[in-house]
């Protein structure tokens, strides 16, 4: 008999083990399980080992993405990426004229992936914290984003002063 150990960290599909759940009515393991989209479930280990179950249902029989998780209301970050996304590239956005209008793009990375957004970013600390970009110059990408508070956009906009 082989004595298998599971542990935080192991994945399975989409679904990467995170906390150990007591037994179900049935005796059966479950575990915390977070989907790359970032949706969190408690599912039966059996059924990520054999494969019954990849994911949150983000992704279709196909293995394509379905609409980036926008059915997923405990997603908050999937809101502010996709806000982000729709004020560098749709002009009858209120505040294109401040982002898109002035080149700001979405990195090609996380332009239609927010799984991609989501492992680069990770859980937003707070609901207070939004995502501001370092140097307001420069586009949306890893390098150049954080979650911050609304204190420290403040302090981080164009207009500003600096104190030398």
């Amino acid at each position: 008999m082989t004595n298998f150990s599971y542990q935080s960290g192991d994945r399975y599909g989409r679904y990467t083990l995170v906390e150990q759940y007591p037994t179900d009515t049935r005796r059966q393991a479950r575990w915390l399980c977070r989907c790359d989209c970032g949706n969190e479930k408690v599912v039966r280990l059996a059924h990520l080992r054999h494969g019954v179950i990849v994911s949150c249902g983000c992704f279709g029989h196909a293995g394509r993405p379905k609409h980036g998780c926008s059915h997923n209301a405990n997603v908050p970050e999937y809101l502010v990426w996709k806000q982000m996304k729709e004020r560098c590239s749709n002009p009858a956005n209120k505040s294109y004229p401040n982002y898109g209008g002035r080149g700001i793009m979405v990195c090609e990375r996380w332009k239609e992936d927010f799984a991609a957004f989501y492992a680069d970013m990770g859980p937003r600390p707070t609901l207070k914290h939004s995502i501001d970009r370092k140097n307001n110059d420069w586009n949306y990408e890893p390098d150049n984003c954080r979650w911050a508070t609304s204190t420290e956009q403040r302090h981080n906009r164009r207009d500003a002063e600096r104190i030398a």
